[in-house]
């Protein structure tokens, strides 16, 4: 007699394929958000800059919020890079993001999100 194959394999093949989509998605909108903030402090003078957290909400999908940390072209009194971290909103504009202004910097999540919305 034949038995019934368990659905649970494909059930999982499934979950992992949307998960890695949904990775990939928001890589993909991450590079497109830091490309004009790159662009920018590198104008400024900035010699690195390195995405921290990327983060938007579905209830605001035309605003994101992008935190960096900018090396400078100068160094501190102990001879090293001087580092800055930043923060910005950032504004959808047809395919890609424009910088709309700067606020704190934070890697948490949770504030990112009450930033996108406008709280202080």
């Amino acid at each position: 007699m034949l038995k019934p194959k368990s659905a649970r394999p494909y059930v999982i093949y499934l979950m992992i394929t949307f998960a890695i989509t949904g990775l990939t998605g928001c890589s993909g909108q991450e590079k497109q958000a830091v490309k004009p903030v790159e662009d920018y402090l590198k104008k400024m003078g900035a010699r690195e800059v390195k995405a921290r957290i990327f983060v938007t909400r579905q209830d605001f999908p035309d605003k994101a919020y992008l935190s960096v940390v900018a090396t400078w072209n100068f160094s501190d009194a102990k001879g090293e890079p001087q580092r800055e971290p930043l923060g910005y909103l950032l504004r959808k504009e047809g395919e890609g993001w424009t910088i709309e202004h700067n606020v704190q910097f934070t890697e948490d999540r949770g504030r990112a999100r009450e930033l996108i919305e406008g709280r202080k």
